[in-house]
Parts: structure tokens; sequence; C-alpha cells
């Protein structure tokens, strides 16, 4: 039996702290899909996906998927005007869809693609300060639709690991105190 969602959600980020102080490497590709199972299980969401924003084609690309037919998904970038990843994506916000069926923004040919009957979803934009990376998206809570306080643990797990990965990637681009110096003289 799993734990009630307030300690589930407690462990969940006791685990991705832990995952990033040991973190080495800025790769998104490595990082986000371990974010992504983490959260996933948490929330015990039938399937999940990382998209990373491609600036210059204004498109989201899918680079790991949880559930379903999990290849398909990660080969086709999707254009921001389509569905509700490109919405969140467009508007920098996230959503909460208690009936896909129901959201004019829901891309309804996926569910073809991944044999899943999607029913409920939640999207969260990745941001870096005002720049956007990427998206992560959650799709059919199996105890009934994500709620605000699943979005809030999603956003507030994100925003840890986007700090992480910014002080990573700042860690890597500054000076060593060595080089600074120069060679020590004895």
């Amino acid at each position: 039996m799993s734990a009630p969602r307030p300690e589930r959600f407690l462990a969940a980020l006791y685990d991705l702290l832990d995952f990033h102080v040991r973190l080495k490497d800025a790769d998104e590709d490595k990082v986000w899909p371990r974010v992504l199972e983490n959260l996933a299980a948490a929330l015990d969401a039938d399937a999940a996906t990382y998209y990373s924003y491609l600036p210059a084609k204004n498109h989201l690309l899918p680079r790991y998927a949880l559930g379903g037919t999990t290849g398909a998904v990660t080969s086709t970038a999707i254009d921001v005007a389509t569905g509700i990843c490109g919405w969140t994506a467009r508007h920098r916000e996230p959503a909460l869809v208690a009936d896909a069926y129901h959201d004019d923004r829901f891309f309804k040919d996926v569910d073809t693609v991944t044999h899943i009957k999607t029913r409920t979803v939640m999207t969260v934009p990745l941001l870096d300060r005002l720049d956007l990376t990427g998206v992560l998206q959650f799709i059919n809570k199996r105890s009934g639709p994500f709620t605000p306080e699943d979005l809030r643990f999603v956003v507030a797990a994100s925003r840890a690991t986007v700090t992480a990965l910014r002080c990573l990637r700042m860690e890597s681009s500054a000076p060593t105190a060595r080089a600074v110096r120069g060679p020590s003289h004895r």
C-alpha cells in the first residue's frame, strides 16, 4: 500500500534534494528523466513526458516518456501551437485539466499514438528565470483528477531542479580558484 500523499510528496522532495546535491553534470536529458520518474511515482500518474523547448523552431521535443508507447512519443517534435503542452509553453503557465476530451486545447490524436486514453492532464513549464527550457506533462492520476496541491508540489520540485541545474552550469563556467590565483610558488 502506498503512503498517503503528503508523505509521498515529502519523501519525493527529499529524494530530489538528495539527487540535486549529488549532481555533477547539468545535462538536462539526464536530469529530467530521473526527476520525471520521481514525480510521476509520487503523483501516481499513468504516464508522464519531459519535453525540451527548441526556441529556434518554436517546438517541444519529447525527450523522455513513461507509460504508453514511449518510443512513438519521443520521436516527434510538437509545435507550441498544438495541445495542452503547447499552450503551457506559449503561456508559460501550468495547466490542470480534469477532463481532457472536454478541453479545446487537448490534441486527441495523441491517444492513438500512445495507446493511452487520456482522462486528466497536468502540465508545468520549466522556466529558468524567464526563459522556457521545457515542459513536464503528467497523464491520468490513478486516484482521480490532478489537484492544485499536486500542481504546487510539481512546480516546487521543478523550480528546485531548474535552480540546481543553473548552479551547476554557473559552477562549470566559473574559473577555479587555482586558475584565478595562478600556480602556487612553493
